[in-house]
């Protein structure tokens, strides 16, 4: 819901770091620097370390919403590196809950491979019928929980376990 919104607000800074990491890394490189950071927080958190996890969290946060800004600022979009940022993201949004030992785990998981199918089927039908071209990938129309959103409930999660679902 608030993505656009701070997509153009924290445009500036991105674009700052993206021209400096984009002379060192790839976006896909980025996007699997951040898929690992994903990991590792996950591990980390499983372990009972949620600062680390925490803080790898965050790594991979930033980390991905700096590959499509290098992908962008030096002409690198790819279809592969479009495909590879999504799947990196639902396989550490799933992982981290995993980690938490979230009683609602399950459950959690049939609502994102519901939001995932729903998403990417309306963004292929509105890519076909409009052929108007996002900044990212596909067409994402604005919905009720996005990126920033899951962001924060993680975060939250993450910084604050004993008020979450963890079964610690």
């Amino acid at each position: 819901m608030l993505d656009l919104f701070l997509r153009n607000l924290v445009s500036n800074v991105t674009r700052y770091l993206a021209c400096h990491l984009g002379q060192w890394f790839s976006p896909n490189q980025l996007t699997v620097g951040s898929l690992l950071c994903g990991l590792a927080s996950a591990f980390y958190v499983a372990q009972g370390q949620m600062e680390i996890g925490l803080l790898l969290w965050g790594f991979n946060r930033a980390l991905d919403g700096l590959d499509g800004a290098v992908a962008r600022l030096f002409n690198l979009q790819s279809d592969f590196g479009g495909h590879l940022d999504i799947v990196s993201d639902f396989i550490v949004y799933a992982a981290l809950p995993a980690a938490l030992k979230a009683p609602c785990l399950p459950w959690l998981l049939a609502v994102y491979v519901a939001n995932a199918v729903s998403l990417f089927k309306l963004s292929a039908l509105l890519e076909t019928r409009t052929g108007r071209q996002e900044v990212t990938s596909v067409q994402m129309p604005p919905a009720l929980i996005e990126g920033f959103e899951t962001i924060i409930v993680y975060t939250l999660a993450l910084a604050l376990p004993a008020y979450s679902v963890a079964a610690t």
